[in-house]
């Protein structure tokens, strides 16, 4: 504003003003002046200027308007660009500009009057004097210092951020003027830019400014040398009445310190901001159409990759309003624009109103006058307090919403010249308020009107740490007092770390301030109790003792009391073993570090979590039938089954099972009688149910940990649960099995599958439910002498399973679908990870085991380990004397006497104090009320710590399933088998509710598996059975698809001799390619230039284009463009309303871009089927794309175009060429690589040009030179020529099409069909049960619902299968995981096919080339566009593959075209002109 006013001023030369809220015009007739200023955002970069001055270059490091000075320094279209600001900025231009190829002059310019900085402080605002102005950081101390300064009897000037432009202005001009007496000025820092002042010396009130970091953080700190000088600054200013400037702080300590500052060099700006255009969105929703905008934003910021030059600007502002308004239905450019209104979104009633703009936008009713009225309440009154105030700066700030969207939307926002006049009226209401400020601070102060969170609404917090407790004192000692004070703050803290400290302090001060007295209060005040562990330890210590104390014949308070001291005193002797929440959070951390360190390739040879592979793919989906064998080898008995499964939509199974005894001479023997052992008892059990004459598929269990590198095989690593065998481990397990049966000529079994038990339960488990993709495995101990008190048992061991992304699966190849991890997480811990957990006890259970140091985690929860861990406590405790009077039993000294089902049996809820007697007597350690009751308390805590250490590595795993699902919330089960967790009292309720409370946003149901371990290998091999039957069919339907070497050789052949029959005079008219002449008889050489307008006709979209092109040593092409919509009333109109509104378009940007007088050459992209005559005659074949206007076809589209032109009689161009969008695209690159000889588009449409040499043109008179051929290729094959490699689903999409019959090769290789290939297919494949449960629903029944984008968006190499199935979802599809990997592989097929055939097509053009050149190496570049070559993530990889192997003899650079259709429209024009002139000399 203040440009535009000095340039009218001091030059007399009109000049225009454009802010986002206002435009100005200096001619009164609104004609556009020469000279414009504006705001950097407004700033237009497709208008060509001679000179622009780009002010504040610094800004361009800013974290929230940094991209605005990016986008105009390399955006603008001037032939001079003049930039000014700090030095600091300087390399940082220098190199950007040297990336583009630009020429830098830098001159630097010193300040014309001297500035010093004073050696005194303020001290009192008494000291102030004419010229002086007092800098606050916050809208709260300006209100103090202003009320200080008027106490004084001195009047002052405010300022501050959120005050109307011509509110500032108004006490600019106060302070200004020579006669008014307001000689005292209180501001923030929006001094600093945009305000001239007559300041004599700049006082900091304090110099600390709160900042938004990068990461849109709010921090607290010293203010920068560059804000520092920048303030500073604007003492003494050239041109003002004071010939120096002072600088100085209100406080003496602030004084060093700035002097510290301003001593400082400036840093340098080292990066430029970027922020995401409207543009680029709507491209990331096209490939992710139900994506949020807050989403999309995020998405694109997470991808964008920007050099050291760049960074994103912060965009938590555009979130935040995104998420505001989502749930308004809006489009997406619409949607861009609101959330890129200025606006403070700390101001509650400002966003509100904005949610209001946008939801009757978002009705198309218009936005009017009364309507804005009505929600403003307006006519406001002037303010009697600061609360009112703030309100009416609220308003106006509404007011400049409502302008600022009405240059935006025009009919919605239809009353922009009445607004502004009541914004004017505003103003004038907001001064009075300024002027009186001091009244209504009184008023404020004195009616408690505001709350301090009211009043201080501002975009900034409290500037200062520091808040002297003398207040401002005056030299007569006499306090005033702060009223609007918001914090009492320390006198010293003069930065954010000091008030960081000072926070610490105040915590540390209220710790001390709890009470000393008791034991409890002690252990939270140190951190060894939480409340929820007290609450949790009241809670067991009165459910678990009532029975027992009832027993004892004393009084309910004295058997309480007694009960509690007991158990407090096992508490504290086994305090390291009750773990918090915390503990376990941080368990659950570790485990999940151990679980990525497991999948890890390099990582998991040192992982102690090995993560093993399992190679079950899929989950029964209940399709699964037969009849299978299973054997079970892992505990104290061997078990074989037979499984049958029903495929009678009821999910149902049959399990017949025998039992057989381990021998320890077979546990501890050697390999091959064990496995002999195991094919005895299997040939018994076929015998036993005669199956010896069946040949059925077996499935192994075998719980151990194995290395699989396929489902059928398994080299066992290790040997747990007391198993010895000698000669099996680093061997194959499933081959010994196999050698084990071909003894037994008389029985026919196939092993099939591997597997572990716990994949077994999972599998069990997920036939059931299908939401179970975790598996987990808590057994019982073995039997011992105490065999009456718990059932016998066979597990023994702990283990958990579950399905993870393939893409995260290092140790095996392929990143589609999922695979069941066996975690075998037994040996968590062994690395030293879980020591500070780790008790006497359990260091002693280790060095007494079989293996010490290894499966410590499985020692700490397993069954196996706890019983043994019960009688090491126990043993200590009677040492010590605090248990059996001391007496130590031998049994007590004896290793295993104590079983986990004795410590079951001791945590029964009503037998369990007499079970707890009866096991300790037989112990010979006859025991007392008290003893039994701190034994049951004993055992309680040592199976409550397998519990939580178990609940912690299950909701690891459950964390990480949904994570990589990528949801907030996760809703799934968890198949569970186990003695342990079957029969222990207490166990599965603990491990529930800890589970629950440390992931709970899973929900998670706990499904108890039925012979898991026998029914669940049964399961995996059924599921192995119906993969491989399905693959069969799959295989079957995309046969087709696969085309060999000979196949596409084939292809090439019948491309060629098509492109010869279209181009001979005799065949052309039966050829199916049509070869059409273009008459573009050259490429460009570099020598064009000059300006040339473009249009670009294709579909419902029509633009035009101003080409400026340079030769010589700048060479460059610059454009600029605008897009008119075409409507669908016009689209299907007559041909004379078609082309006026296309002349309409025309002059709207002639008028826009001012050179309506100018006769331009013009190139006219037309991309729909011509013939044409001549360069500038095209007869329109036939429209496509939706256009049906009448009275088109058949004519010249030129000619119509220059008779609409006459009838409008406003301007004349020079139309020189049509042109097809393939040649365009092939001149584009061509201008870049004069190689480029031939253009590719392979996007909707697919089609191929090239410069044929004209002696083999016969359908066009000449020999010499060459001339570009438009093939029109689509129609290869439409004379059944490649009949026999279309499929029934090509056929199927070509009878449904809008032209059957015609365009075959096209249908095979655009994007417009391949989606609907796609489509065929999968009913296909529903149909025979392939799909989908069978079931084909009615989005997937409707014609084009399965667009191309979702074939890039689904192959793409980035996207999970999730995501996969969300699009899947999108398309009303309700896929699992198996569907997707099929759906994906389908989609693969139709595209790779696609672009085989595209790249033989054009393997016969590059070789039709070479044998024309007569070489016999050629090299040639194919420019090439189209958003299937661009945008799908293998078709270009594909067809460059194919086009060398087709045609070895070129070396074929593929060039990506820059809009063809516009740029090449142009340099077509330019070239035309060029051989134009060269034939006229």
């Amino acid at each position: 504003m203040r440009s535009s006013k000095r340039v009218m001023m001091l030059s007399n030369v009109p000049c225009d003003l454009v802010t986002g809220e206002e435009r100005v015009y200096a001619n009164e007739d609104a004609r556009q002046a020469s000279h414009i200023a504006c705001t950097i955002e407004m700033c237009s970069t497709n208008t060509p200027y001679e000179v622009a001055v780009i002010d504040e270059i610094q800004m361009i490091r800013d974290p929230a308007r940094g991209w605005a000075w990016t986008r105009a320094l390399l955006g603008l279209c001037a032939e001079e660009i003049h930039v000014c600001g700090e030095a600091a900025a300087i390399d940082l231009v220098t190199e950007l500009m040297y990336t583009t190829g630009e020429e830098v002059e830098v001159r630097n310019y010193k300040r014309l009057t001297p500035l010093t900085v004073l050696d005194y402080a303020l001290e009192s605002l008494d000291n102030l004097r004419p010229g002086d102005c007092v800098v606050c950081f916050s809208k709260n101390d300006i209100y103090s210092v202003s009320r200080q300064v008027e106490a004084r009897g001195l009047e002052c000037a405010v300022i501050y951020g959120s005050l109307p432009p011509g509110t500032k202005l108004e006490q600019a001009k106060k302070f200004n003027d020579p006669d008014d007496p307001c000689k005292i000025l209180v501001a923030t820092d929006a001094i600093g830019m945009g305000l001239n002042l007559c300041i004599k010396r700049i006082i900091f009130n304090s110099i600390v400014k709160p900042t938004i970091n990068e990461k849109g953080e709010k921090e607290i700190d010293s203010i920068t040398t560059s804000q520092a000088l920048q303030i500073a600054g604007r003492a003494g200013r050239y041109g003002s009445s004071f010939k120096q400037g002072e600088v100085t702080t209100m406080h003496h300590d602030d004084l060093v310190q700035l002097k510290e500052i301003l001593s400082e060099p400036v840093r340098p700006v080292k990066a430029a901001g970027l922020h995401p255009t409207p543009e680029q969105i709507e491209m990331f929703a096209y490939h992710l159409p139900d994506a949020t905008l807050s989403n999309l934003i995020d998405i694109f910021v997470s991808l964008s990759q920007v050099d050291g030059l760049y960074f994103v600007c912060n965009i938590d502002d555009f979130k935040f309003l995104a998420d505001m308004i989502q749930h308004i239905p809006l489009n997406l450019r619409s949607r861009y624009v609101f959330c890129t209104a200025p606006l403070n979104r700390k101001e509650p009633f400002v966003c509100t109103t904005l949610l209001k703009f946008a939801r009757q936008f978002s009705r198309n009713e218009p936005l009017t006058f009364d309507w804005l009225c009505r929600h403003t309440k307006w006519p406001l009154a002037a303010p009697k307090n600061i609360k009112e105030l703030v309100h009416l700066e609220a308003v106006h700030d509404v007011f400049d919403l409502y302008l600022w969207l009405s240059y935006r939307f025009m009919d919605m926002f239809p009353d922009a010249v009445l607004v502004r006049d009541v914004q004017k009226k505003l103003d004038d209401i907001i001064q009075i308020g300024v002027c009186n400020i001091t009244k209504l601070i009184r008023a404020s102060q004195s009616a408690a009107a505001p709350s301090t969170a009211e009043v201080m609404s501002e975009d900034f917090p409290l500037s200062r740490t520091r808040r002297d407790t003398r207040a401002v004192s005056d030299r007569h000692g006499a306090k005033s007092t702060e009223a609007l004070s918001i914090a009492v703050e320390v006198p010293g803290e003069r930065r954010a770390k000091n008030l960081k400290a000072y926070r610490s302090a105040a915590r540390q001060d209220d710790l001390k301030s709890h009470g000393r007295g008791s034991l409890a209060n002690r252990l939270l005040r140190e951190g060894l109790l939480t409340q929820e562990m007290l609450r949790q330890l009241e809670s067991e210590w009165q459910d678990q003792h009532r029975n027992a104390c009832l027993k004892l014949g004393c009084t309910r308070d004295e058997r309480t009391s007694y009960t509690v001291i007991l158990t407090c005193q096992v508490d504290r002797y086994l305090y390291h073993m009750r773990l918090s929440d915390d503990v376990l959070l941080d368990v659950m951390a570790r485990f999940q570090a151990e679980m990525v360190k497991g999948l890890g390739r390099d990582t998991n040879p040192t992982a102690t979590v090995k993560m093993l592979p399992s190679f079950v793919r899929s989950l029964p989906d209940g399709s699964e039938k037969g009849d299978f064998l299973a054997v079970d080898l892992g505990g104290s008995q061997f078990r074989a089954h037979r499984v049958k499964v029903f495929d009678d939509g009821k999910q149902s199974s049959q399990l017949e099972s025998k039992f057989y005894p381990t021998p320890k001479e077979v546990i501890q023997g050697n390999g091959a009688e064990l496995f002999d052992y195991v094919a005895d008892c299997l040939l018994d059990f076929m015998e036993t149910k005669n199956l010896k004459h069946k040949k059925l598929p077996l499935g192994f269990t075998f719980s151990f940990p194995c290395k699989q590198t396929k489902l059928e095989e398994g080299i066992l690593l290790a040997w747990t649960k007391h198993f010895k065998v000698r000669g099996v481990q680093d061997t194959d397990v499933v081959g010994s099995l196999r050698k084990a049966l071909q003894k037994h000529k008389d029985i026919d079994v196939d092993v099939l599958a591997l597997v572990n038990d716990t994949v077994g339960t999972m599998m069990t488990c997920g036939y059931d439910d299908q939401r179970c993709e975790v598996g987990l495995i808590i057994a019982l101990g073995q039997t011992g002498n105490l065999s009456a008190l718990a059932p016998t048992c066979t597990g023994t061991g702990t283990n958990a399973c579950y399905m993870e992304e393939m893409r995260h699966i290092d140790l095996v190849e392929g990143d589609e679908g999922r695979m069941c991890i066996n975690t075998e997480w037994g040996a968590f811990g062994d690395d030293g990870a879980l020591d500070d957990l780790r008790t006497e006890f359990d260091r002693e259970l280790d060095l007494g085991s079989l293996n010490p140091g290894k499966q410590l985690f499985e020692k700490m929860i397993s069954s196996l380990y706890l019983g043994e861990l019960v009688r090491l406590i126990l043993l200590k405790m009677t040492k010590e004397g605090l248990l059996f009077n001391g007496k130590v039993s031998t049994a007590l000294l004896t290793k295993g006497k104590i079983e986990m089902k004795h410590v079951s049996a001791m945590e029964k809820y009503k037998e369990g104090l007499s079970n707890t007697k009866e096991i300790l007597t037989e112990l010979n350690l006859f025991p007392s009320e008290e003893d039994c009751i701190a034994v049951q308390h004993v055992c309680t805590i040592v199976s409550f710590r397998s519990a939580n250490l178990c609940a912690a590595a299950l909701a690891a795993i459950l964390t990480r399933l949904r994570e990589n699902k990528k949801l907030l919330r996760m809703r799934t089960t968890v198949g569970i088998d186990g003695g342990l967790y079957k029969t222990h009292p207490q166990y599965a309720k603990r491990l529930h509710k800890v589970v629950r409370r440390l992931v709970p946003n899973c929900d998670v149901r706990f499904l108890l598996s039925v012979s898991g371990s026998g029914k669940g290998a049964a399961m995996v091999t059924a599921v192995a059975y119906r993969l491989a039957a399905q693959r069969k069919q799959i295989n079957a339907a995309l046969a087709p698809f696969l085309l060999s070497l000979e196949t596409l050789r084939e292809v090439k052949n019948k491309m060629r001799t098509e492109l010869e029959y279209g181009l001979k005079r005799e065949t052309q008219a039966s050829a199916t390619v049509k070869m059409l002449p273009t008459y573009v008889c050259g490429t460009p050489d570099g020598t064009e230039k000059g300006k040339f307008l473009a249009l670009d006709l294709g579909g419902t979209n029509f633009r035009v284009l101003l080409v400026k092109i340079r030769s010589g040593r700048r060479r460059s092409v610059q454009m600029y463009n605008k897009i008119f919509a075409i409507p669908l009333e016009i689209m299907q109109g007559t041909g004379e309303e078609l082309f006026d509104h296309i002349v309409q378009c025309i002059a709207d940007f002639l008028e826009y871009m001012g050179i309506k007088g100018a006769r331009l050459p013009l190139g006219f992209t037309f991309s729909f089927p011509c013939r044409q005559a001549s360069i500038d005659k095209g007869t329109l074949v036939g429209w496509t794309k939706g256009f049906k206007a009448t009275d088109c076809e058949g004519e010249d589209v030129v000619d119509m175009l220059r008779e609409a032109i006459r009838r409008r009689n406003e301007f004349d161009l020079d139309i020189v060429a049509v042109v097809n969008d393939t040649v365009g695209t092939m001149m584009t690159c061509g201008y870049e690589d004069p190689n480029c000889e031939i253009g590719l588009i392979a996007g909707t449409g697919s089609n191929v040009c090239y410069m044929e040499d004209m002696k083999n043109i016969e359908i066009v008179e000449g020999n010499e030179g060459k001339m570009c051929i438009n093939t029109e290729w689509g129609g290869f094959g439409d004379n059944g020529c490649i009949d026999n490699i279309r499929t029934k689903y090509d056929k199927e999409v070509d009878e449904g099409s809008l032209n059957p019959g015609k365009q075959r090769y096209e249908k095979m290789t655009s994007g417009m069909y391949l989606g609907e290939i796609v489509r065929q297919i999968l009913i296909d494949l529903t149909k025979q049960g392939l799909l989908f449960r069978g079931q084909i629903s009615e989005s997937l029944r409707k014609r084009g619902i399965f667009e191309t984008k979702f074939l890039s968006q689904i192959e793409s190499d980035r996207l999970a299968l999730l995501q996969v199935r969300r699009i899947l979802q999108q398309l009303g599809l309700d896929s699992t995981c198996e569907d997707s990997i099929i759906v994906k592989e389908v989609c693969g097929a139709v595209s790779k096919r696609a672009a085989q055939l595209c790249g033989a097509g054009l393997a016969a053009i590059v070789e039709k080339k070479r044998e024309n050149r007569g070489v016999e190496h050629l090299q040639i570049t194919v420019g090439v566009d189209g958003t299937l070559y661009k945008l799908h993530p293998h078709f270009s990889r594909v067809l460059r593959e194919t086009v060398k192997e087709l045609a070895p003899q070129c070396d074929v650079t593929f060039m990506l075209s820059e809009d063809g259709s516009g740029k090449g429209a142009a340099l077509i024009t330019a070239v035309a002109k060029r051989l134009h002139n060269v034939g006229q000399k």
